[in-house]
């Protein structure tokens, strides 16, 4: 008997009409965007801060102005995210330390694109869960833990599957040992 599906393969699907294939936040709207959470702005297929001086310039041209959340206030108010980051077995003295540096990291991923974000962090009997926006920000931040504090920890970092693009990372700090 012949074997008519031999191998397995991915079925791709047609782009939605006028969608780049490279656009991370759908199809653009017409005018702009502000977000009625936030407050960023989407211009130009971007989302930018609510300072930025191209912003300043489109509100002068007087564009079509609408109110929608941003992808990251959606995530927030869904209780999704697509990074977590779990911090384990953190010595006292470190704890504020830590708090410090995730928060710190946070604001400085913020500054540079207003949709890599902290969602929460939560402090759990053992360490802390970090949920993040973006991905790639979650295992930033468990990098940089990591070259802060050196031989006292382990990493593990997994990622999920295609359709969904969560990346979940364990930091543990290694007790020492007795002997």
């Amino acid at each position: 008997m012949p074997r008519i599906f031999a191998q397995p393969s991915s079925v791709k699907l047609p782009q939605r009409k006028g969608e780049s294939k490279h656009e991370q936040y759908g199809t653009a709207h017409k005018g702009i965007v502000l977000c009625s959470s936030c407050y960023n702005i989407f211009a130009g297929k971007k989302w930018h801060a609510p300072e930025s001086a191209l912003v300043q310039h489109a509100m002068v041209r007087g564009k079509n102005i609408n109110f929608h959340l941003c992808p990251a206030c959606t995530m927030a108010r869904d209780h999704t995210f697509e990074g977590e980051l779990i911090i384990k077995n953190i010595p006292q003295k470190y704890d504020a330390e830590i708090v410090h540096l995730v928060a710190a990291s946070g604001a400085r991923a913020t500054a540079m694109d207003p949709q890599d974000r902290i969602l929460s962090i939560q402090k759990r009997a053992n360490g802390y869960r970090v949920r993040t926006s973006e991905n790639q920000l979650a295992v930033k931040i468990a990098k940089k833990i990591k070259s802060s504090f050196k031989k006292k920890i382990v990493m593990h970092i997994s990622y999920a599957d295609e359709p969904s693009e969560v990346s979940r990372i364990l930091v543990t700090f290694q007790s020492k040992k007795k002997e």
